[in-house]
């Protein structure tokens, strides 16, 4: 009788990298998310963590990832000493718009401008998370870098809710949302199986994995009056300064904002230019030069009461019933500025007791 005897030698082979996170290949690809539509104003307010009043715009939004451009570096930031086993994927989205220092129902709220605040609502917001998935393929491995994976194969931060609140009843219809980087998604493999998250807090939007883009977005509600600028119904206004000589230029704009209302008595309301200020000490508009960011020119931006004639810097209070017209005006002047095209934003906010 012949023994026969079997034998194996089995080799496993575990994998050894540093920790790394996959990396956009062009920050203005990614998701790219817009709140349009109609909406009404809630009629009673949450009270945020400050005290102040918030009233809801519509219904809380839903961002998902259909609308997807771009590719993702999987081979891209490295750190940490090699470790052994295949290594969990860790979630996280990191949100760059300001923080409006305050909460509500509990969650963090960010700033749009002095009126507008949003929350920001996901498993993975503001913190590393996993969502019991260890078996992630997108950019598993990290392979060596000559590929690119679709932006569409990162969707694990979805759903992201987001619920915009609005601190004072506006007068007009347009609740507008300026574009903006949103948030960006960060897919990390840290560490063996078990092991602690990434050991960042922060990360450069452009360095994301999967930055989540905000589109110009207007939100039409129900409103007490309509705006005509110049005589044309629009809720955008252009004040165009036109061609300067950039060694020393002077230019003043205007433009006419007229308000029919249907306010059954005189109702109090407040008109007031917001915008983003810089360390200008003047606090004036920056204007960026679009090929030249960091050079800047700046406007001064006034309201006048055509009623009255007064001029009342960046904030008007008046009473309405029927009609008020007002003037915006944009005034530049300066020297010795870099040759480009400049462009500023700011918005009139016209709210009522």
């Amino acid at each position: 009788m012949l023994r026969i005897f079997l034998t194996s030698l089995l080799f496993i082979s575990f994998l050894s990298n540093a920790d790394y996170a996959p990396q956009i290949d062009n920050p203005s690809d990614g998701f790219f998310v817009s709140f349009g539509g109609n909406a009404t104003i809630a009629s009673s307010p949450i009270i945020a963590s400050d005290g102040s009043k918030y009233y809801k715009v519509g219904n809380t939004y839903s961002l998902s990832g259909s609308k997807a451009r771009g590719g993702v570096k999987c081979n891209a930031f490295f750190w940490g000493p090699p470790n052994i086993g295949r290594p969990p994927a860790w979630h996280r989205v990191f949100v760059y718009q300001p923080s409006a220092n305050i909460t509500i129902d509990g969650l963090q709220a960010y700033r749009v401008n002095s009126n507008v605040v949003f929350t920001l609502q996901g498993q993975a917001v503001g913190k590393w998370w996993q969502n019991g998935d260890p078996w992630i393929s997108a950019c598993y491995p990290a392979g060596d870098g000559s590929e690119l994976a679709p932006v569409s194969m990162f969707q694990q931060q979805f759903p992201i809710s987001v619920t915009i609140y609005i601190n004072e009843r506006i007068i007009d219809n347009h609740v507008t949302i300026p574009n903006a980087n949103l948030a960006g998604y960060v897919r990390a493999f840290n560490g063996g199986p078990g092991s602690a998250p990434p050991p960042f807090n922060s990360w450069d939007f452009s360095k994301t994995t999967a930055p989540i883009h905000l589109e110009n977005s207007d939100i039409m509600i129900p409103s007490k009056c309509t705006v005509k600028i110049d005589g044309i119904n629009s809720s955008k206004l252009e004040l165009n300064h036109g061609i300067m000589n950039a060694k020393e230029y002077f230019s003043e704009v205007k433009s006419t904002v007229n308000y029919e209302c249907k306010f059954s008595s005189l109702t109090k309301v407040k008109f007031k230019l917001d915008y983003i200020k810089d360390d200008d000490p003047l606090k004036r508009v920056p204007l960026s030069n679009i090929g030249d960011l960091q050079s800047k020119i700046y406007s001064e931006l006034v309201l006048i009461d055509n009623n009255t004639g007064k001029e009342a810097g960046t904030e008007l209070r008046t009473s309405i019933k029927d009609f008020q017209s007002i003037t915006i005006r944009s005034t530049l002047k300066g020297s010795n500025a870099v040759a480009g095209n400049y462009q500023g934003t700011a918005w009139l906010i016209a709210t009522f007791d």
